[in-house]
């Protein structure tokens, strides 16, 4: 009789969708090279739907004119997510934010070099969406970085489910999803990166990072609050875990702008975070080592 395969972990480095990835799957060597095919793949696709850095992308041909576009079947699921973390945050997190940052310099050029400014237009006055129509009253530029790039790690997961890889680590610059496997993540300090802050053990969740110290230039960095178009400066960095990698991103992004308490009524995660006075917040089941000295 054949002997059974041998599985091995395969560790696979690259850059896409600007951060860099790190994938280990515990696999045979042609079950993953039949994955990571797949997966380079789906992050292609995915980033020509959705980057507002292309100028081959869905974002980018809906941001030149108003109209109907048939969007993506992957659409649904990332549309009604930011409708609701639209709403838990009376609007401060929405994926019509791009205009603003792209004003602010952090356009398609990378320029970082700021412009006139104006506010983000309401949900209501420009998006509606009938599947698979989304309809565009005005022409946008959308911007889905709150939580595109933990939606693409699920979508990542499912591809490794399909192709049989029992344990996995996903890592999309800090978006991690472990699944079959329990991983010691390190909580890297704002203020010094050589440092941790922290440890916790995921197993079958995601964690996800955020922080004002990572693509900061002027008096701006990578989040911005549309009504005010300045980025928030009363927390330092957010930790947030979940069951999918979508929930986990968007959180680390709707913490900085809404009390954890408002939005623990409307989504399941935990969190920790530290503020700018060097106090620290966390949920009652966020679990990890936690060493950080508060000022």
């Amino acid at each position: 009789m054949p002997s059974k395969l041998k599985q091995q972990n395969h560790r696979y480095s690259f850059e896409a969708i600007g951060t860099k990835w790190s994938i280990d799957l515990l696999a045979t060597k042609n079950n993953a090279s039949l994955a990571i095919n797949a997966i380079h793949a789906t992050i292609e696709q995915f980033d020509k739907n959705y980057s507002r850095f292309r100028s081959d992308s869905l974002i980018t041909k809906i941001s030149r004119a108003a109209g109907d576009y048939v969007m993506p079947a992957d659409f649904s699921d990332l549309y009604y997510f930011y409708q609701k973390m639209y709403d838990v945050s009376n609007g401060l997190v929405t994926p019509l934010i791009g205009d603003v940052l792209s004003a602010a310099g952090y356009d398609a050029a990378y320029s970082f070099k700021s412009s006139p400014m104006t506010k983000a237009p309401a949900w209501e006055d420009v998006l509606s969406y009938n599947p698979p129509l989304l309809s565009v009253k005005t022409a946008v530029l959308l911007d889905f970085g709150a939580a595109g790039k933990g939606y693409l790690v699920d979508i990542v997961v499912n591809v490794c489910e399909e192709k049989g890889i029992e344990s996995f680590v996903i890592d999309a610059g800090g978006d991690i999803y472990c699944h079959g496997v329990t991983e010691q993540i390190g909580l890297e300090n704002p203020d010094n990166l050589s440092e941790v802050v922290g440890i916790v053990d995921v197993r079958n969740q995601a964690i996800c990072a955020s922080a004002g110290n990572k693509r900061k230039w002027a008096n701006f960095n990578h989040i911005m609050n549309p009504k005010t178009l300045s980025s928030p400066s009363a927390i330092k960095a957010v930790w947030t875990i979940a069951d999918n990698a979508m929930l986990a991103d968007g959180m680390s992004t709707c913490l900085f702008f809404v009390e954890p308490e408002a939005l623990s009524e409307a989504f399941k995660f935990d969190y920790l975070l530290i503020k700018a006075d060097n106090t620290t917040k966390q949920s009652k089941t966020f679990k990890g080592d936690i060493f950080y000295q508060e000022a």
